[in-house]
């Protein structure tokens, strides 16, 4: 991070939730939601937003007040006007940012602060760094840092004293779901695109349709569709720019072939490993995880005394203590503790600029596709 006594700023880019907060604990004091509202009344006094800045339609259906929607925007346009969205979007973020500190809001008050910026997530795509530098320019932000949710996640997930373990993160989200293998040293070292959604679709029918059902009732119709594929072999690792670029079809955590295929590929990785435990670390939203828990263990008590799926009695699956936000509030332990690849990964916007956008995301990536 840089030198200067500039203040640290997350925002964490989720295709369906977007969070953004101040890293001052490893969990934040608060941290607040992008934008109009998907908001479930009575949940710990905190809204969950979906980062869009474009009203559809704002009806009440239920517990859920639904006032936007355009949650794709972090991937790019949204009729033909992303740069407006995302100007508005980090301008409602810096508010915010005013608003937890009690303090005046202004252009120059905020350039004042000589802030740095972290994005998290996977939808901080192409298009969102190129939108970002041109915003962050206007608003005199000092540097900004790209995060992938499975390094947050691994932050607080990593065991505390090496074991003899093999621990991977399982993520589902809505715009990628992802299985990544840790090390030793708890960093991920290989990560197996899965699948995923674009939700647009699902969203915007609803709400155009004027469906008098649950939010939630979308869950179940996207499970209709739900795609899994999974490398041939362990050697068949996906090249970098299709881990981030990928958006396959739905993908939801109880579909059965979905917990089939995840559970059988772990277990051809560890028929060299006759003795060694394997732990899966979940994360994810709420929406997607539930359920995900029981029909693992499910499926690995069925087949306990079976061939289906090898070493299932080694196989033991953990919520991470994080919860469903381990990707903010990982985010939030890297920037606070400052570590050495965070301040690697830093770069100024006028180095930024400089060097090219593809060439720093290489650069900054390179290193969670090499084998540890």
């Amino acid at each position: 991070m840089s030198s200067t006594a500039a203040a640290d700023f997350i925002i964490d880019f989720g295709s369906f939730t977007t969070k953004y907060g101040l890293p001052l604990d490893e969990i934040p004091f608060e941290f607040h939601t992008i934008v109009g509202q998907y908001e479930m009344q009575g949940f710990s006094g905190m809204s969950k937003i979906s980062c869009g800045t474009k009203v559809l339609q704002e009806k009440s259906i239920g517990n859920f007040r639904l006032k936007t929607l355009s949650p794709m925007v972090s991937r790019g346009t949204f009729n033909g006007d992303s740069t407006l969205n995302m100007e508005t979007l980090f301008n409602q973020t810096f508010r915010s940012l005013y608003t937890l500190e009690d303090a005046k809001y202004s252009e120059q008050s905020l350039k004042e602060k000589r802030l740095n910026v972290t994005l998290a997530a996977v939808q901080s795509s192409q298009s969102v760094r190129n939108l970002t530098q041109l915003i962050f320019e206007k608003y005199g932000i000092q540097s900004l840092q790209y995060f992938t949710p499975t390094e947050n996640i691994s932050s607080v997930t990593k065991p505390t004293t090496l074991d003899s373990a093999e621990h991977y993160i399982l993520e589902m989200g809505h715009g990628l779901t992802q299985l990544a293998k840790l090390n030793s040293n708890g960093a991920p070292i290989c990560h197996i695109p899965l699948g995923g959604m674009d939700i647009t679709k699902y969203i915007k029918d609803h709400l155009v349709n004027g469906v008098e059902e649950s939010i939630l009732k979308l869950t179940e119709l996207k499970e209709q569709n739900c795609q899994c594929t999974l490398p041939s072999s362990s050697n068949s690792l996906p090249e970098q720019e299709n881990v981030y670029s990928q958006a396959p079809e739905v993908l939801f955590s109880s579909n059965q072939q979905f917990v089939s295929k995840i559970l059988n590929y772990i277990s051809t990785q560890h028929q060299e490993n006759l003795d060694n435990n394997i732990v899966i670390h979940l994360s994810g939203g709420t929406s997607l995880l539930k359920g995900l828990k029981e029909r693992l263990a499910f499926e690995l008590q069925q087949h306990s005394d079976k061939a289906t799926y090898k070493f299932a009695s080694h196989i033991q699956v953990e919520y991470n203590k994080m919860g469903k936000d381990s990707s903010f509030f990982g985010a939030c332990k890297r920037v606070k503790e400052s570590d050495a690849h965070s301040s690697q990964q830093s770069c100024s916007l006028s180095e930024f600029r400089e060097k090219g956008m593809d060439r720093v995301l290489a650069e900054n990536y390179k290193h969670l596709f090499s084998h540890q």
